[in-house]
């Protein structure tokens, strides 16, 4: 029997919450973009925040299933889910979006990618 290791559903749950955190501000106070996010792409920066938000929940609510056995299908969604936070944040990160949640940007960039 394989010991397995509970690092990494710690780590994606952490992204998860950083995650669900920096999407609910940016909905909540999307004025923190505007000195760097021009006009038109606020509807897009927006929806990403949303995607972003139900992919957290998803990441949320597979931790618990994906800690009992016999789930190996679930580690395919769990692995597109934590996927699509590196992919997301890292354009946050790489493109130097700087705004009070950068440094949220970042942290969860290097969770979803440990």
């Amino acid at each position: 029997m394989v010991a397995r290791s509970v690092l990494p559903l710690a780590l994606s749950s952490l992204a998860a919450l950083l995650a669900l955190g920096l999407s609910l501000s940016g909905l909540a106070w999307p004025d923190q973009y505007q000195p760097m996010t021009p006009a038109r792409l606020m509807p897009g920066t927006l929806s990403q925040d949303v995607v972003s938000l139900a992919a957290a929940l998803g990441l949320l609510g597979l931790s618990r299933p994906l800690s009992q056995p016999g789930a190996a299908r679930l580690w395919l969604v769990w692995l597109g889910l934590l996927g699509y936070l590196a992919y997301a944040y890292g354009l946050y990160a790489f493109e130097t979006v700087v705004n009070p949640l950068y440094l949220g940007y970042v942290a969860v960039f290097g969770l979803a990618l440990w």
